[in-house]
């Protein structure tokens, strides 16, 4: 996301702005000059803005409030131009739940079109909608009220268009998950943004409509990277036994140095697990190693001088994601797959890397 500076922290949950939300500042200084508006109608455009901000806000708050039900906590709410995000620790998988989420948001602006549509019509007893989109009705608060209740329409309309990453492609992929599995779910909705994306960018192009474009270029972006995130999500949660290889170069202790350079040259094995004499498993060969002293031309007379004794050990049930976290904290380059007492195989940052990429 960029960098981002803290604003305040509300029910436990940080604001953030992105740095870019200097931008709307002057956004809204070259409206008020090209539109050449009064001073009251200026004033009303820079409140329109701030609301608007603040109604969108409240919208990842809705997401944020639905997903702490289920016991996920939101990391923070970040503003930018383009509007809000509320980075969710974890997105629920179960099609109900996703559905829930993703539908808080935009029932917080029907709440907020809700309650300004009543005032305006029963108390106020005017109609909902501004006379036309002219800026210079905002010197008016009954058509600044009128400029709020169809922002608030149009968000939710806007976030329920069945792609990522609005609300309406997260509501269509769960549902798609009901009877499809998830990763093809979000393949079916990712290539259906890809359609509205052609749509949004011909209708820019017959309309000379370039923020129509820029939406389509960021809906294609964003929904491809959905799938991804997904697919690898997927993986990472597939068991160190889908990945193992069961065939691997046993060095020991006392083997000559060329010994570990030619089955690095030769195999796909990039890191190696060393024995002792007595088969009992004392250290491990990272590639990192083997690399260093290929460059350096510093080899060692025997393994034993190359190996490191940190040793890591994994079980077959244990996750990927698990197993590369732990690699990536403790500067594990091969981990030996233990059932039981018995070694049944390796595991090497390599190999985890290529699954997840399949």
């Amino acid at each position: 996301m960029g960098r981002t500076f803290h604003l305040c922290t509300i029910t436990g949950i940080p604001l953030k702005a992105h740095w870019s939300i200097g931008l709307t500042l002057l956004f809204v200084a070259y409206v008020v000059h090209l539109h050449n508006l009064t001073v009251a109608a200026s004033v009303g455009f820079v409140l329109l803005v701030l609301v608007m901000f603040v109604c969108i806000i409240l919208h990842e708050f809705g997401h944020s409030m639905a997903a702490r039900r289920y016991s996920i906590e939101t990391l923070d709410i970040i503003i930018s131009p383009i509007g809000g995000l509320a980075r969710l620790q974890d997105v629920p998988e179960e099609p109900k739940k996703e559905i829930i989420v993703a539908l808080a948001g935009p029932t917080v602006n029907v709440v907020i079109a809700t309650i300004v549509g009543f005032s305006l019509h029963f108390i106020l007893g005017t109609r909902l909608i501004p006379d036309s989109d002219s800026l210079e009705l905002l010197g008016s608060p009954i058509n600044f009220l009128r400029f709020v209740f169809t922002i608030n329409i149009m968000l939710f309309v806007f976030n329920l268009i069945p792609a990522f990453p609005m609300d309406g492609g997260r509501v269509l992929r769960a549902l798609l998950s009901i009877k499809l599995e998830r990763v093809f779910a979000t393949r079916v909705a990712m290539w259906l943004a890809r359609l509205i994306t052609f749509a949004f960018i011909s209708l820019a192009i017959s309309s000379n409509n370039i923020t129509l474009g820029l939406i389509g270029v960021f809906i294609y972006v964003v929904s491809g990277k959905e799938y991804a995130y997904v697919k690898t999500a997927k993986r990472a949660s597939s068991k160190v036994s889908e990945v193992l290889r069961l065939e691997y170069t046993k060095l020991k202790t006392t083997d000559p140095y060329r010994k570990v350079i030619d089955a690095y040259r030769s195999s796909n094995e990039k890191s190696f697990l060393v024995y002792d004499e007595l088969e009992n498993l004392v250290g491990a060969i990272p590639e990192v190693f083997i690399k260093d002293s290929v460059k350096n031309k510093n080899g060692p007379e025997v393994i034993s001088d190359l190996m490191s004794t940190k040793v890591a050990i994994v079980s077959p049930s244990s996750t990927l994601q698990k197993v590369a976290n732990m690699m990536n904290q403790e500067g594990i380059a091969i981990c030996a797959v233990k059932d039981g007492e018995e070694v049944i195989g390796v595991i090497d940052r390599y190999a985890v890397e290529m699954f997840m990429k399949r």
